[in-house]
């Protein structure tokens, strides 16, 4: 890192900005472009006023800040997931009991990429078979179609491997329930992107880097834009729109319309599979 007068700089913004979660970075003369503005501010970063009192858009000066988890979104997360918990806690009993009923363990975990790619754990009522990855494996062994359609989404209508508790509870998202305790925790937020599995990165990347990135410039959701748009009907790259779409225009009021949107989206079940 060198400084610009008082300001520091970060050569290669967006890689060191995540690598040492710095708020701002300011630039120095000639840097900044307006293409590369543009593919900053997709990429989850916005221009504001500097004290040298030029926009980041400035092609002498500008200073850059990346959009990170802004604290009335925790203030958000804390009030509701707390909330919610209580409100859901005699159905969280019920859901567990009927788990348990079919055998297995009533709770599944895996590993997810959270905001800056750090890996979180994250929670949900088990609705798969204990064996799912072998059941997986097999069947599109012999569904060569229904392989295409699982490497294009990583979803499957007709999934083999879906309990009969577990296919209610996806139909009405009830199985997300336990990803409060990860909003509780601030690994996870009310509203943001889709989580996605780490054997989705190659696919997503493959995608507009600039909204690739954006992913990661704030915590998982436990539901979001394309979630209240579609859900598993809309295609991969649909969803990863919608995602960066999201990211940059984070707000309250947006979180509050989406919040208001996924309850009519889980009683209907539409596109849950």
């Amino acid at each position: 890192m060198r400084n610009l007068a008082e300001y520091p700089v970060l050569a290669g913004l967006i890689p060191a900005a995540k690598q040492a979660e710095k708020d701002v970075a300011a630039l120095p003369s000639g840097v900044i472009k307006e293409r590369r503005v543009g593919e900053r501010r997709k990429a989850g970063y916005r221009p504001i006023e500097g004290r040298m009192g030029r926009r980041a858009s400035d092609r002498r000066a500008g200073v850059v800040i990346p959009l990170t988890f802004p604290r009335w979104k925790r203030a958000f997360d804390i009030l509701g997931s707390s909330l919610l918990l209580l409100f859901f806690a005699p159905a969280l009993l019920v859901i567990a009991g009927l788990i348990a009923l079919e055998g297995g363990p009533v709770f599944y975990s895996c590993a997810r990429p959270g905001q800056f790619n750090r890996r979180i754990r994250m929670h949900k009522f088990r609705s798969m078979k204990p064996d799912a990855d072998r059941l997986l494996a097999e069947y599109l062994a012999g569904h060569p179609q229904e392989k295409a359609e699982y490497e294009a989404c990583f979803k499957l209508k007709n999934d083999p491997r879906i309990t009969r508790v577990g296919s209610f509870l996806r139909r009405y998202s009830l199985d997300e329930l336990p990803q409060l305790f990860n909003v509780l925790k601030g690994e996870m937020s009310l509203v943001g992107p889709r989580p996605r599995g780490y054997d989705e990165l190659a696919q997503a990347s493959r995608h507009d880097q600039a909204e690739f990135n954006a992913y990661f410039r704030t915590r998982p959701g436990m539901t979001g834009l394309w979630q209240v748009s579609g859900r598993s009907d809309t295609d991969y790259d649909t969803r990863v729109k919608l995602d960066a779409a999201y990211v940059r225009n984070m707000s309250l009021f947006r979180d509050i319309a989406i919040l208001l949107r996924t309850i009519p989206a889980m009683v209907t079940g539409r596109g849950a599979y």
